[in-house]
């Protein structure tokens, strides 16, 4: 039986993309997986809301800021890439926190998958090769679901539910460019 995408998910992402016009195209790039609805559930938006307002997922590989005349580029290496790849499975853990540059107290729940991790390093590698910009300012892979943003002066303890689950991811977003643009695995 063939499994026909998530349109709502997609619907949600392009919704989600078009609220972001206050971005040029060509910022903030990067490949990123969703999360299915029923794992998304459990991400709540009001602990990301000020910050980070776009559907649940993972960072595959992010490029930052980048010229639009690289987008066609982007999209055509992340298309080949995506062909020689395999549906494979991730999951949820534990949630950890890491604090980032603007001293906030980030929540997350690790995403585990070595197969996850070879996509990263594979893209990462194809898009040096083709000269499309990596961001390098996490030169480590640390795959992870955002779950709240804590402020710097804010002494709150997380203890909300923890996220479980796996899927089987089989697609991956371009988003910040022109459009967003949804490339499915090929094998």
């Amino acid at each position: 039986m063939i499994k026909l995408p998530d349109l709502k998910l997609i619907y949600k992402t392009l919704v989600w993309h078009q609220s972001q016009r206050d971005k040029k195209p060509g910022e903030s790039v990067g490949i990123f997986i969703t999360l299915p609805e029923e794992l998304a559930n459990q991400f709540p938006i009001e602990g990301k809301s000020a910050e980070d307002t776009s559907p649940s997922h993972v960072t595959v590989l992010y490029c930052g800021d980048i010229p639009l005349s690289f987008e066609d580029k982007l999209k055509e290496v992340t298309k080949k890439c995506c062909e020689n790849m395999k549906p494979f499975v991730a999951s949820l853990s534990k949630p950890q926190e890491f604090i980032n540059h603007k001293n906030q107290r980030i929540v997350h729940s690790p995403v585990k998958s070595q197969k996850l991790h070879d996509f990263h390093d594979f893209l990462k590698k194809e898009f040096l090769i083709n000269q499309i910009p990596v961001d390098n300012k996490h030169p480590e892979y640390k795959p992870h679901v955002t779950i709240r943003y804590i402020q710097p002066d804010d002494e709150a303890i997380y203890n909300d539910n923890e996220p479980k689950g796996e899927w089987i991811v089989n697609s991956c977003w371009i988003w910040g460019g022109q459009e967003p643009y949804l490339v499915g695995f090929g094998k």
